[in-house]
């Protein structure tokens, strides 16, 4: 797995994990790493988010894709060092890469939203199918986003993940279905 200790992140720690993120969506992080040999890929034609749109079409380090690595498996990448995808306890069901904003299905320009998006996923398994976000943030009341860092479930069960406390972080015992 593409891993957060590439880019500065100490094994085991959290808030450098998070202080890092932007790499899981900015072509210079996970998707240079990917060695894809077109980079246009990363950046669908339907995004209506203006900080995913390139600057007269060139990609450069710096840019914002309309994909991004999800955070959960980001997170894991430095709090289980050398994580395998033979590691995760559904692959078929824990989702790996996914579309920053709904730009197919309901046409959002956010990431995080009260509206539930439907967002195009890759699986751990390596299939691709649209994803229905389904955990919300418990931050504040007010507003409930919908939230696709972390995973929808988690053994022993299966749980809902409320986000009290968050039980979809690890990929040993989270998935999405």
């Amino acid at each position: 797995m593409p891993s957060a200790l590439n880019y500065g992140v100490g094994a085991g720690d959290y808030d450098a994990a998070a202080a890092m993120v932007q790499y899981t969506d900015m072509y210079g992080g996970v998707p240079l790493s990917l060695n894809v040999a077109n980079p246009h890929v990363f950046w669908c034609p339907s995004d209506l988010d203006p900080a995913d749109a390139l600057i007269n079409g060139v990609v450069q380090t710096n840019s914002y894709s309309s994909y991004r690595y999800r955070f959960v498996i980001w997170n894991n990448t430095c709090m289980y060092p050398g994580l395998k995808t033979s590691d995760f306890v559904k692959p078929v069901g824990q989702i790996v890469y996914h579309e920053n904003t709904d730009n197919h299905y309901k046409h959002l320009t956010a990431s995080y939203t009260p509206i539930q998006p439907k967002l195009n996923a890759i699986y751990a398994d390596f299939h691709a199918a649209p994803w229905l976000v389904l955990f919300q943030q418990n931050v504040d009341p007010a507003d409930n986003c919908y939230d696709p860092n972390w995973f929808t479930y988690a053994l022993p069960g299966p749980r809902f993940n409320t986000g009290e406390p968050n039980i979809g972080g690890d990929v040993h015992t989270g998935f999405d279905f």
